[in-house]
């Protein structure tokens, strides 16, 4: 199970992240776990954070959905990191004209998806080369 706890969930995220590297342009995750992993989750602060650190990554994917089978699933829901979730959806809706015109570049000129690795501040190398920095893998933005 992915758990808010020791960066367990970066090694759910880096499958999810390979299909950048295939050119797969269309992808994402479901916000939460389609499921909760147990009744009462959206009240624990565990999940709750976990919610946050997802809800964060689902900021820059290329599809941003927050659904699944919950009773409750706004915003609000998440009262303990509210703020976060706040922050994360209004950079999101900044972000739109970017996604907008990355997604038109990927149908008009056969160009791959919006999101990329940062070879340069991952943890694992690409084929080839050897991991020189120490810092966590990250994604980044691409206007190619």
């Amino acid at each position: 199970m992915c758990t808010a706890r020791g960066g367990h969930c970066a090694t759910r995220w880096l499958p999810a992240l390979n299909f950048a590297l295939s050119g797969y342009p269309y992808w994402t995750t479901d916000i939460g776990g389609y499921h909760q992993p147990y009744d009462g989750a959206a009240n624990d602060p565990a999940y709750q954070e976990l919610y946050a650190r997802w809800f964060e990554f689902g900021a820059f994917c290329p599809i941003f959905r927050t659904h699944g089978h919950r009773d409750h699933n706004e915003l609000w829901t998440y009262d303990r990191v509210y703020p976060t979730l706040l922050t994360f959806d209004r950079l999101r809706y900044r972000l739109l004209p970017y996604i907008y015109s990355q997604a038109w570049k990927v149908t008009s000129q056969d160009s791959t998806s919006s999101v990329r690795w940062s070879w340069t501040s991952a943890r694992i190398a690409p084929p080839g080369r050897s991991a020189t920095s120490s810092s966590s893998a990250r994604p980044s933005w691409s206007a190619r």
